[in-house]
């Protein structure tokens, strides 16, 4: 796996890349395989049809982000693998115009969210393991908060951005050359809204189970209050 390489946010097929999210999901889609896959085996994945599948590879393929692969037996068709683990786009910070396209990938990305979220929220969702939250409030935070809030996360989006590790290659003979996508089953919204004016802060209210609680023990608050997680 060659190391990813960086596409630029000022050309505009990168912007048309970022734009498809469905080639996007294809591309996620194939990099769970270890092996090259054809468009047969991509449709049975994702149930889209091959010409639009066709249409996601040669997109993908003109960034560098897909190689095609030679016809050799048992496969008889042309084969697909990603050329990398991750998608790198950069932009020129330093640029105004530049900056203000990084907003407007940015706007469009939230507005994709927003549009997933709508359309898949599960509203009686209740998860055997892990959990949900959502926390307002309303704080006065010093430099130095700010500081360690920051850095708290920084290791949290780095968690995110990590490409989730790709099942183990199958033996021979397994059978199926590319393993069922897995949905997604969550969506993580973080925000952090700057502001002005008079606003006194809102004490922080923790609900929580009263067992729980109880078993908290003191030392293992740090020093913004929560209790050290498992």
């Amino acid at each position: 796996m060659t190391p990813p390489t960086a596409l630029r946010l000022e050309d505009a097929g990168t912007r048309e890349l970022l734009g498809d999210y469905e080639a996007l999901r294809t591309w996620e889609v194939l990099r769970s395989s270890r092996v090259p896959v054809t468009v047969a085996d991509l449709v049975g994945a994702t149930g889209l049809a091959p010409r639009t599948l066709q249409r996601h590879l040669d997109l993908l393929a003109r960034h560098g982000l897909v190689d095609a692969v030679r016809a050799r037996k048992p496969r008889r068709s042309i084969g697909y693998r990603v050329s990398t683990d991750r998608i790198v786009v950069t932009f020129d910070d330093g640029d105004p115009a530049s900056v203000t396209l990084a907003l407007a990938s940015s706007d469009a990305v939230r507005r994709e969210f927003e549009r997933c979220l709508e359309r898949h929220a599960d509203p009686e969702f209740h998860p055997k393991g892990g959990f949900r939250f959502r926390q307002h409030t309303m704080q006065h935070f010093t430099p130095e908060d700010l500081a360690e809030l920051r850095r708290r996360m920084l290791a949290v989006v780095e968690f995110l951005a990590t490409p989730r590790p790709r099942p183990p290659q199958p033996k021979r003979g397994s059978g199926g050359r590319i393993p069922p996508p897995f949905r997604c089953n969550q969506a993580i919204s973080i925000r952090l809204d700057p502001l002005v004016g008079d606003l006194l802060p809102l004490p922080a209210v923790w609900m929580t189970p009263r067992s729980k609680a109880a078993r908290a023990a003191p030392a293992a608050a740090d020093r913004t209050g929560l209790p050290a997680l498992a």
